[in-house]
């Protein structure tokens, strides 16, 4: 009489853990890359127009100006609409004043905050490892050096970083329904639009 024979259960791959050093990397590349952009004057190309000439935000922080103008903080003389970076000049200036170490030290964070945002967002579709390599690789990579170390593209960073956070609270909540991750998702979704050209 023939045996059945028993089923060999094959143990599953589990993914990849990162390890620590993986995570420091993930912030320290860019930063080695970029960090010395700290150390930057600024830029004779739209940086005097924002801030060093800019009578606006020298009168003081009123945030209400800059859903009022354009990015040059004129009266919509530009089709070119973003009043959370005018917003952020005017914090950077109430803190610096006109120390440009100020206003490339917040775009080096937003920018470092960015490729984490990026990194969460990939693993909703790669291994971890893939989605690492993918996000050190977007840090490094020859599209991104005038938006980290140029002041005047802030609102390219912002744009990424928003970005980046409404998809990622609208992957969980397409995987958990948490209506927390949705009301936040539409709040990144307002944010997002403000760095923007004006249609």
């Amino acid at each position: 009489m023939a045996t059945k024979k028993q089923k060999t259960n094959t143990p599953k791959k589990t993914a990849q853990k990162l390890k620590p050093w993986h995570f420091i990397l993930l912030i320290a590349i860019p930063l080695v890359v970029f960090g010395r952009s700290v150390f930057f004057g600024f830029v004779m190309h739209d940086d005097d127009k924002m801030i060093t000439e800019n009578t606006v935000i020298k009168e003081g922080f009123n945030p209400a100006i800059a859903f009022k103008t354009d990015a040059w903080f004129m009266d919509a003389r530009i089709e070119l609409y973003r009043p959370w970076q005018s917003i952020t000049y005017m914090m950077d200036y109430a803190i610096g004043k006109e120390n440009p170490m100020i206003y490339h030290i917040h775009n080096l964070v937003v920018f470092l905050a960015g490729v984490m945002l990026l990194f969460v967002l990939l693993q909703y579709y790669f291994k971890p490892i893939v989605a690492w390599a993918g996000a050190v690789l977007y840090s490094v990579n020859l599209l991104t050096p005038h938006a980290a170390g140029w002041i005047a593209a802030r609102g390219d960073l912002y744009l990424m970083l928003f970005g980046a956070g409404f998809l990622v609270l609208l992957m969980r909540y397409l995987k958990t329904n948490s209506k927390a991750a949705l009301g936040w998702r539409h709040l990144f979704s307002l944010w997002r639009c403000c760095p923007r050209n004006r249609l």
